[in-house]
């Protein structure tokens, strides 16, 4: 977890004593990929003053977890957060993010949060698979929410295949959300984490750098 308090001015206040953070933020990694792999995404939204974590639910091949499950642990860890923050965190906005698989535990989050939802952000969303069938389109219809959706577009949707990626997810969007698509059209599945040489990718990638992938949708 990362949190940034931006400092005041020394004249003006000891450098101890810092603002608390602006909202709390919880990113949903994708489908079996560690938490760490999100590590610049999390030091970004702490550079915004958001206190923020990722979050994998250690869903698997071998280990399906309900999204109702990996939602709620998703809250209960930035709810975890919240109370080390004290009261001055009991109002804060939640902004939920989500890669891969992780945009469904976003969405399911979204949904169940007791917190004010501040926005969505999914990175190149994926619904229903043959591992896990469940839509969560319908929810996300219901939201309401600003919502900010970065697809990618190489490798023919290999791993976000077509009626699951992107475009569905920003087609499913209540009529009143605000929202944002940005479309990679050089850019692979999973080019949006950390160190993907480290990773089992069995998505195709495109000619973007994942540096600049990381960029842009960090933005």
């Amino acid at each position: 977890v990362t949190s940034l308090r931006p400092q005041d001015s020394p004249a003006l206040a000891p450098p101890s004593i810092a603002p608390p953070p602006l909202a709390l933020a919880a990113f949903a990694t994708g489908f079996t990929i560690p938490p760490e792999q999100y590590s610049s995404y999390v030091a970004q939204l702490a550079g915004l003053g958001l206190c923020a974590v990722a979050y994998s639910d250690g869903a698997s091949t071998r280990n399906a977890v309900p999204l109702q499950d990996g939602a709620a642990g998703l809250l209960e860890r930035v709810e975890s957060e919240a109370a080390a923050l004290g009261t001055s965190a009991q109002k804060l906005p939640l902004v939920v993010l989500g890669h891969s698989r992780g945009a469904k535990l976003a969405v399911t989050a979204a949904k169940l949060s007791r917190r004010p939802v501040a926005a969505l952000v999914l990175l190149d969303p994926v619904d229903a698979t043959s591992f896990e069938p469940a839509s969560v389109l319908p929810t996300l219809s219901t939201l309401s929410l600003p919502t900010a959706i970065v697809g990618a577009a190489a490798g023919g949707g290999d791993c976000a295949p077509k009626g699951a990626n992107y475009a569905s997810f920003y087609d499913a969007l209540a009529p009143s959300s605000p929202r944002l698509l940005a479309v990679l059209r050089k850019a692979g599945h999973l080019q949006f984490v950390d160190k993907r040489a480290a990773l089992l990718d069995v998505c195709a990638a495109g000619p973007d750098r994942d540096e600049a992938v990381r960029e842009i949708a960090a933005s």
